[in-house]
């Protein structure tokens, strides 16, 4: 009884403070790469049923990039936003450059067109729910 009470602690103490984890384009773990112009690093921390997810992208290419060029797509449910709950825009930001982009439960894209650069851009979202 002891035994049982303690692993379902645990099992709480791990969904509430769980490890970030970490995916890209080249390892494809939770998200599927949509081509290869954009290289992209996400970080996700799921608490319960919400997350939060940091994402830095560049263009790869020496051309722009058109608007709804997708970025990712999910791979699995664990960190996919909730279908209409959690599609929301975003912008990712290089100093003072930006660009607009849309998250959701399809996944990562842009909103306008993105330059190319060298240089990364970053954005962050504290909280979205899971379907999972």
């Amino acid at each position: 009884t002891q035994l049982k009470l303690r692993n379902g602690f645990l099992e709480l103490i791990n969904e509430l403070y769980s490890d970030a984890v970490t995916d890209s384009n080249s390892t494809e773990t939770y998200t599927t790469k949509s081509g290869t112009d954009i290289l992209y690093n996400v970080t996700i921390k799921k608490c319960g049923n919400g997350s939060h997810i940091k994402i830095s992208f560049r263009n790869s290419t020496s051309s722009s990039l058109p608007a709804l060029t997708p970025i990712f797509t999910w791979k699995t449910n664990a960190f996919k936003p909730k279908v209409t709950v959690n599609d929301f825009p975003l912008q990712g930001f290089r100093g003072s450059n930006s660009v607009k982009l849309f998250f959701g439960d399809a996944g990562l894209s842009l909103s306008e067109p993105l330059l190319p650069s060298s240089q990364l851009y970053y954005t962050s979202y504290e909280f979205y729910i899971n379907q999972d």
